[in-house]
């Protein structure tokens, strides 16, 4: 499609990501010093993935005015995400990236999510997979266990229907609220 390919000429995508199963959709999520994450990311891959393998790109960002207690933080979070990436989850595959030391004029979960996305594209785009489902969570989002079905068999079941909508909730300290 020549759409991806002016917007890859024209947008240097920093990330080729690789995934090792497949999948059928990516969901993305951006992380600035967020320990929530886990939890989200265990609500994830509790999902069934009957429909189909799911790739999840997890992007730890952070401007380059951010504290140096947040830099800290997010190297330590950024490795802590690479271990739990590493382990054994059927049905998905995740992967980590850094996005440190942004430009502060143009930093913040826009960015960190935009970034992820274009490699999350580029990635479907040369799997030949330019309609797959491409979902992007908050770090402090859960989700339901049908949550990625419902999603990826919805893009087959309505192909020329790209935008779809779904509901989370947001991960609280002490209880959790839907939204």
């Amino acid at each position: 499609m020549k759409i991806f390919e002016r917007y890859f000429e024209r947008n240097e995508i920093g990330d080729n990501l690789d995934f090792d199963n497949d999948p059928s959709a990516i969901v993305v999520i951006p992380v600035l010093n967020d320990r929530d994450i886990f939890a989200t990311l265990h609500s994830l891959t509790a999902c069934s993935t009957l429909a189909g393998a799911v790739g999840v790109v997890v992007v730890v960002n952070h401007s380059e005015v951010c504290g140096a207690e947040v830099k800290i933080e997010n190297q330590v979070l950024a490795r802590e995400l690479k271990e739990y990436a590493g382990r054994e989850m059927p049905g998905f595959s995740v992967r980590v990236m850094e996005a440190f030391d942004l430009p502060a004029k143009f930093a913040g979960v826009g960015l960190a999510r935009k970034i992820a996305m274009d490699a999350a594209v580029f990635y479907l785009y040369r799997s030949g997979k330019e309609r797959a489902p491409l979902i992007s969570l908050d770090a402090d989002t859960l989700v339901t266990p049908n949550y990625l079905d419902d999603i990826i068999s919805g893009s087959i079941k309505l192909p020329e229907f790209p935008l779809r909508m779904s509901i989370g909730w947001r991960v609280r300290r002490k209880k959790e609220k839907r939204w």
